[in-house]
C-alpha cells in the first residue's frame, strides 16, 4: 500500500513539473511605430560624388509612425506601418513601402543602430531596405 502511493505521488510529481517551470526563453516584443531616441532627420556623411545622383547626399528621416529614405533625383522611399523590436543592440523594424513612381512597394524589413548622434542600417541576411552610409543627426538639410 505504500509502495503504492509512493509510486503515484512520484509520477504525480513528474508529470506537474514541468507545468510550473519558467523556460526563460522569450521572443522579443514587437512594439508598434519607432522608438522616441531614434526620432529625427539624418543626412548622410559620405561626400556627395559618391553617388550616382550626386545632387545632395541622401536624407532620413524618422518620425513617430514613418520612416523615410530621399536620394537626390529618386523618388521618396516611405516605410509606413512600422513595426520595431529591439534585438542585440539595435532596432530591428519592419513595414510597408510606399509605392511612389518607380520605387515598388511592398513589405521591407531593416535594422538601425544609433551610436552618438549618427544612425547606422544594420547589415544581415534578414534585412532588404538598407545603405551602407553612415547618417549624422541634423536639423536642416545641407545641399
Amino acid at each position: 500500500m505504500q509502495m503504492k502511493r509512493i509510486m503515484w505521488l512520484s509520477l504525480l510529481m513528474v508529470m506537474l513539473g514541468g507545468v510550473g517551470v519558467p523556460t526563460g526563453a522569450q521572443a522579443a516584443t514587437w512594439h508598434h511605430g519607432t522608438p522616441k531616441h531614434l526620432r529625427g532627420m539624418y543626412q548622410s556623411t559620405t561626400p556627395i560624388g559618391k553617388h550616382s545622383a550626386a545632387g545632395f547626399a541622401p536624407v532620413i528621416e524618422v518620425k513617430a509612425k514613418t520612416f523615410s529614405l530621399s536620394i537626390s533625383n529618386n523618388p521618396l522611399q516611405l516605410v509606413k506601418h512600422l513595426k520595431y523590436q529591439h534585438v542585440h543592440g539595435h532596432y530591428q523594424f519592419k513595414g510597408t513601402l510606399q509605392h511612389i513612381g518607380f520605387v515598388l512597394g511592398g513589405k521591407v524589413t531593416f535594422g538601425l543602430k544609433k551610436k552618438g548622434h549618427s544612425l547606422y542600417f544594420v547589415q544581415n541576411r534578414h534585412n532588404n531596405f538598407a545603405m551602407p552610409d553612415r547618417f549624422k543627426l541634423t536639423t536642416h538639410v545641407k545641399g
